[in-house]
């Protein structure tokens, strides 16, 4: 973990099912394809819209990978959810 803290959230309600299947498959091969859907529909609380393209890129690789995997988990949960106790 580092010194920053950030609270990422992802707008599912924007994303499409290939942006879904490009972050699911590691960004499809670039990190650039990750980075530009971060772009598109990540929030960062305290953070204004304009500025989550820089903040993005300012992420260290460490933090970058926490925060895919929180994003990874939030998809995951909110595209499979948990109806009556059954999937």
């Amino acid at each position: 973990m580092t010194d920053r803290e950030f609270k990422v959230r992802i707008d599912l309600g924007r994303m499409t099912l290939g942006q879904m299947e490009r972050l699911e498959s590691g960004g499809a091969g670039t990190l650039s394809e990750a980075l530009k859907i971060y772009d598109d529909l990540l929030e960062i609380e305290g953070v204004a819209p304009e500025d989550v393209h820089d903040v993005i890129r300012s992420w260290t690789l460490v933090e970058f990978r926490e925060i895919s995997e929180a994003i990874a988990a939030q998809i995951t949960t909110e595209a499979n959810p948990v109806l009556s106790g059954k999937n």
